[in-house]
């Protein structure tokens, strides 16, 4: 009986390990096709009933499942990481017509957009600014004819001067004349009375 015992205690010892090589051989395999599947194209993964992902979702075109984002780096140098400080500065000076139109576009293109809109702005200065000097030079122009006609101002004003001056003169003149008259007028009368007392 104790050999019976020890016959029905040694058997389940004995299948263990036999049943836990079989689950292991089993989890390798399911992890061995579980990575053949991660590895092969989006369209494979139709062929061999795989998903791409948990969620049984597949990846989207010209994307891999396998694929990882490398950290951006601190440093600047031409990588992602100045063309997203690069996109933030321009989504801070851009109007909002063409944010949608930068939102959709590939970044040569935005880069082609933004040196567009800048050789824009700099035709606009250059034309602002030939403007503002051709006024500039309209301005001083307008100054010497001023201070020309200024000169003119001052030299008919001593004319006119001069002017006053002799129809001032002319004045004492017919004053003086006047007075002449006046006295010769009284010689003359008062001769006049004498001649015709006496006669």
């Amino acid at each position: 009986m104790d050999s019976s015992a020890a016959k029905v205690k040694t058997e389940p010892d004995g299948d263990t390990p036999t049943v836990s090589l079989k689950k292991r051989k089993h989890e390798e395999a399911a992890i061995a096709k579980d990575s053949l599947c991660r590895s092969e194209q989006s369209t494979q993964h139709a062929a061999h009933g795989c998903s791409a992902s948990a969620s049984g979702l597949d990846a989207p075109p010209g994307f891999s499942p396998e694929a990882r984002h490398s950290p951006v780096p601190a440093t600047h140098d031409g990588d992602s990481a100045d063309w997203e400080a690069s996109r933030k500065m321009l989504e801070r000076i851009t109007t909002p017509s063409w944010e949608s139109e930068f939102a959709a576009a590939k970044p040569s293109d935005v880069v082609a957009s933004s040196y567009s809109a800048m050789i824009r702005a700099a035709n606009c200065a250059s034309f602002s600014f030939g403007y503002a000097l051709e006024l500039e030079k309209k301005l001083a122009a307008r100054d010497e004819d001023n201070a020309a006609l200024r000169v003119q101002l001052v030299e008919l004003e001593k004319k006119l001067a001069t002017r006053d001056k002799e129809n001032a003169a002319l004045q004492v003149q017919l004053e003086s004349a006047k007075a002449k008259l006046t006295a010769v007028k009284r010689t003359v009368e008062a001769e006049v009375n004498a001649k015709t007392t006496t006669v």
